[in-house]
């Protein structure tokens, strides 16, 4: 007889909730994870290339990003450096997503990129009781998505 265990994340139940009012629910354990306290701050994180700017569960005030009356305010704004260029990134929101132990903040709607997707900012934020840390900028997918991760204790 042969027995083999294989450890993988492949047959790890998912665990995922939605949540709005910038607040989300641990789908088993209901702890709420509160991101309020981070709400209505313009942030800002700095690449060789670009400025990114982008609101927690808020709108940007005084952006380079202007926003069409018709839809919700702008939450996200790429400028590129040296040109003073700015796209709209992504639009307001309050919903959250937790999932496997990551809670997200989608931003979606900005300005049209390559003609084909709109852009957008997706912000992953994990608990760090070692210190606050700024959010880091981590990569622009191929689909015009702005990825950031933010530690916070």
């Amino acid at each position: 007889e042969f027995v083999f265990t294989w450890s993988t994340p492949e047959a790890c139940p998912i665990h995922r909730a939605e949540g709005d009012n910038c607040t989300v629910k641990h789908p088993l354990f209901d702890f709420v994870y509160d991101l309020r306290p981070l709400s209505n701050q313009a942030v800002e994180v700095s690449t060789e290339e670009y400025e990114y700017h982008f609101s927690v569960c808020g709108k940007l005030e005084n952006s380079s990003c202007i926003s069409d009356p018709n839809q919700r305010p702008v939450a996200s704004c790429q400028v590129k450096k040296f040109a003073n260029t700015a796209k709209t990134a992504g639009l307001y929101t309050q919903n959250l997503t937790y999932e496997n132990g990551v809670i997200k903040m989608n931003l979606t709607g900005g300005e049209k990129c390559h003609n084909v997707y709109s852009r957008s900012t997706a912000v992953f934020f994990f608990c760090d009781h070692r210190a606050h840390q700024d959010p880091k900028f981590l990569k622009e997918t191929a689909e015009c998505t702005y990825v950031f991760e933010w530690r916070t204790p």
